[in-house]
This record gives structure tokens, sequence and C-alpha cells, in this order.
């Protein structure tokens, strides 16, 4: 086995292939987390520290959401925001990947011969290939339990505002019978 530009590359490709997937794994397995470090979610959201200061429990937005959950909605569930389109389509794109990488790999002695040297290099970027396909499952249930947990948020945000404003009118209430008792 000789070391030459392809083997570079293929090294190259095999530690992008790895680190991608495991970004991937860590926006799946702390939603939160990733949500607070996400740069878009600051651009977009107008008063995100009001829902992010709800959920400070990584637990409970874990809870709320499980990965059985999204994963079902992605396999079966009702869809209807573009966005949660987005998710499934990347979903079924990460199982043809993950389809062709199988079929690739069992046909590889068949379309690049038998040499050590050429199935050597194929099985390093088959195996970039599958990690680059479990990558792109993990981020689209990761992407779409994204999604699933802006919206608890901003529902938990709903009804903690709306507590206030019935607190406040209760307030309001009483202090103007109190108001109305000293006169």
């Amino acid at each position: 086995m000789t070391f030459s530009f392809d083997w570079i590359l293929a090294g190259f490709v095999f530690v992008l292939a790895n680190l991608y997937l495991g970004i991937q794994l860590v926006r799946l397995i702390w939603p939160l987390r990733a949500l607070k470090l996400s740069a878009r979610l600051r651009k977009e959201s107008v008063d995100a520290a009001s829902w992010l200061s709800l959920a400070t429990d990584e637990f409970e937005v874990r809870s709320a959401i499980p990965v059985k959950l999204v994963v079902f909605l992605l396999q079966r569930g009702d869809l209807r925001d573009p966005a949660e389109l987005r998710c499934r389509s990347l979903w079924r794109r990460g199982w043809i990947y993950t389809i062709l990488t199988l079929i690739l790999f069992y046909a590889r002695p068949y379309l690049f011969g038998t040499s050590m040297d050429s199935l050597s290099l194929t099985l390093v970027l088959c195996q970039a290939l599958a990690a680059f396909a479990q990558a792109l499952l993990i981020q689209s249930i990761a992407d779409l339990r994204r999604l699933k947990v802006l919206q608890y948020l901003d529902q938990k945000d709903r009804r903690a505002r709306g507590e206030e404003q019935v607190e406040q009118k209760d307030q309001a209430a009483d202090a103007s019978k109190d108001h109305d008792a000293f006169r």
C-alpha cells in the first residue's frame, strides 16, 4: 500500500464526514444547547431570551420532544409546514445514500478490481460515505426536533404571558377595589 494524493484526499474526506456526523449527534442529543448556540436563531427571533429562559432544563426539552416521536413524524406523521417537509425529504435522501453506500460496499470488488490498494481506498471512501449518510439521517431528526422544540417553547411562552396578563388583570381589579374602598 503506497500513500499518494488519493490517500490524503480519502483521509481528508473521511475526517470531514465523521466531523459532520459528530456535529449532528451533538445537535440531536442537546437540542436546547444547540438552539442557544444557533446564530440563525439569534437573527430570526425577536425576543429569544424570554422563551429560552423558560426551559433552562435540557431534560425537560428532551422529554417534551422525544426522539422516538420525531422519527415517527418523519416516517408516518402528518407534516404540513414547508420546513418540516424539507426535513422529511432530507430523511428520505439520507436513506437513499445509505442504501447506495451498502450497494457500493458490496459491489466494490466488481467495480474497482481486486487489487489491495484499490480495495483499501474504496473501503475508506465507503466508510466516509456511510458516515455522511448517517449524518444526513441524524440531521433530519435533529432539524425536525429543533422545529418542534421551537414550537414547544413558543407555546410555553404564550402560556406564561397569558398567566401574566391574567395576574395583571387581577391586580388591576384588586387595586381598583382598594381605591374604591378608600373613597
